[in-house]
């Protein structure tokens, strides 16, 4: 079924202010004339000027802060007013309606109007909502987003083969599958995937660091601190904690002062090399006996139903003999596992394929 197509008409004319008409806009079905123009700018603003009566609407009348006066009336209507709203804003109501009509909006008005209607709360639901509302009038996420993740994406880290991990844009690790915790068991307790790839067990576990690692993480750290700073100022400052932290390092602070010019995105396609552990039985206990280089290519993707965090994959692969690389099919296709290294003894034989090096 083809949409609606908007039409302006004239059968009942609205008198403003100034004297002039303007006319409602109506909804017409779509003929062979109209229908391949069935969408246009009218409508797109009258679909984001529905958006903030629904915000409106919602709002709660009662919790609010509780040093601003009470409504003048009690409304029998469930949220509140446009005038409301505008009160709790601390302007007038003619004021919000024109910045509603023009998109007149900056971030004090942004922040100001979601905590007049409540999505300035912690409250999952009504993160989209609130995305919404800064990508509709700034064009951008919002800021202080809370890192949530939820059953399904779980699920979906433990079904993966490869490592697969989840962190927030602090690069703080938010969840891991038994795979990664199989490979990097120093981060059985969390950490921070920035300090730890660019830190000394990194520097000892990642044989191409400097050119594969260092170089386009600081691009990515640099990236997302430049945005922070104009957008997100506790990002930002705990982005600067992050940085303190790695430019303790002499060579990571050479790196980071002589190339301003390094800026990234994200790792999604990068071919790097990591060093993994090779567990066997030592006295009747599992253990690891050795370390192996492994090619990985990282495939990464934002968290949908969430505005900060990532997931990404280390797919081990191999070279072919026509010197292409390809998936590591015994690693890609091994078992999933749980969320935590294992600590029981174990018999080689008896060894997860995921645990395992590339052969």
């Amino acid at each position: 079924m083809e949409p609606a197509a908007i039409k302006r008409t004239r059968p009942d004319p609205i008198r403003t202010h100034t004297g002039r008409s303007t006319a409602r806009t109506s909804i017409t079905p779509p003929t062979a004339d109209n229908a391949t123009n069935t969408f246009t700018r009218s409508s797109a603003a009258a679909i984001a000027a529905r958006f903030f009566a629904d915000m409106i609407e919602q709002a709660d009348q009662t919790t609010y802060d509780p040093e601003q006066p009470p409504p003048l009336r009690p409304r029998s209507k469930p949220g509140i007013s446009q005038a409301e709203c505008a009160r709790r804003m601390g302007i007038t109501d003619r004021h919000l309606r024109t910045v509603i009509q023009r998109g007149t909006w900056n971030e004090t008005l942004v922040t100001r109007f979601e905590a007049a209607v409540g999505l300035d709360q912690d409250i999952p639901e009504r993160v989209p909502h609130r995305v919404v509302l800064w990508e509709l009038t700034l064009g951008r996420r919002p800021p202080g987003l809370v890192t949530a993740i939820t059953d399904a994406d779980r699920m979906h880290v433990d079904l993966q083969g490869a490592p697969t991990y989840i962190s927030n844009n602090r690069w703080d690790l938010v969840y891991a599958n038994r795979p990664f915790y199989r490979w990097f068991p120093e981060l059985a307790d969390g950490g921070n995937i920035l300090t730890f790839c660019l830190g000394e067990t990194g520097q000892r576990i990642l044989p191409d660091w400097e050119p594969g690692w260092v170089v386009p993480m600081l691009g990515q750290l640099r990236t997302t601190y430049i945005y922070a700073c104009r957008h997100d100022p506790d990002l930002a400052v705990e982005l600067e904690g992050v940085l303190d932290e790695l430019t303790r390092r002499p060579v990571l602070a050479k790196r980071w002062e002589e190339h301003p010019e390094n800026y990234g995105l994200g790792p999604n396609g990068r071919v790097r090399k990591v060093t993994v552990p090779i567990y066997g039985v030592r006295d009747g206990t599992e253990a690891e006996v050795g370390r192996r280089p492994v090619t990985v290519m990282l495939w990464s993707s934002l968290v949908m139903g969430t505005a900060n965090t990532r997931i990404t994959t280390l797919y081990p692969m191999k070279e072919t003999d026509d010197g292409t690389l390809s998936p590591h099919d015994a690693v890609i296709s091994s078992r999933p596992g749980g969320t935590a290294p294992a600590r029981t003894a174990t018999s080689a034989g008896d060894e997860p394929p995921e645990a395992r090096a590339a052969d």
